[in-house]
């Protein structure tokens, strides 16, 4: 891997000086248990198997010999979020555009979520806007029984 700032990324990826599909261009210095340890061949890399992709859930089976980083070739966009085996994993941004997952050695499942904070949002507003809706309603109906209840008979 290797890390830029903005200016010599794109550099890098307009002029085509760096090899994709080896190496990875990154923003910012991963800490040290997230460095990827370089593969001697690139059969060493690693084995990949996509089990389930959908448009806001990624699952990936991933063999590494050593550190790696898991390189997704989707858009690194706010609200995704990934896992390995189950834990929240660092999720970075990698050739400017898209997203990718440190790892240990070992067999790993990696998935990806989208859950968008607007989303969330949304869903707590809208929750919020039928609560007062019912509470409106129940008092409305309170009010229209007891004023029935308390009108003098004909």
């Amino acid at each position: 891997y290797s890390v830029l700032t903005e200016d010599e990324l794109k550099r890098a990826l307009h002029d085509s000086s760096v090899d994709l599909a080896r190496t990875v261009l990154l923003e910012a210095e991963l800490p040290p248990e997230d460095r990827p340890e370089a593969a001697a061949h690139p059969s060493a890399m690693g084995r990949v198997s996509v089990r389930h992709y959908r448009d806001t859930f990624v699952e990936i089976e991933v063999d590494a010999p050593g550190r790696r980083i898991l390189v997704l070739g989707d858009a690194h966009y706010p609200g995704w979020t990934a896992a390995v085996d189950g834990a929240p994993a660092r999720l970075v941004r990698a050739d400017y555009a898209i997203r990718a997952v440190p790892l240990p050695a070992g067999r790993h499942v990696v998935t990806f979520h989208y859950r968008p904070w607007s989303v969330r949002l949304g869903a707590i507003l809208s929750l919020g806007a039928l609560a007062v809706l019912a509470t409106a309603s129940f008092v409305a109906r309170s009010r229209a029984i007891w004023f029935d209840l308390a009108a003098p008979p004909r």
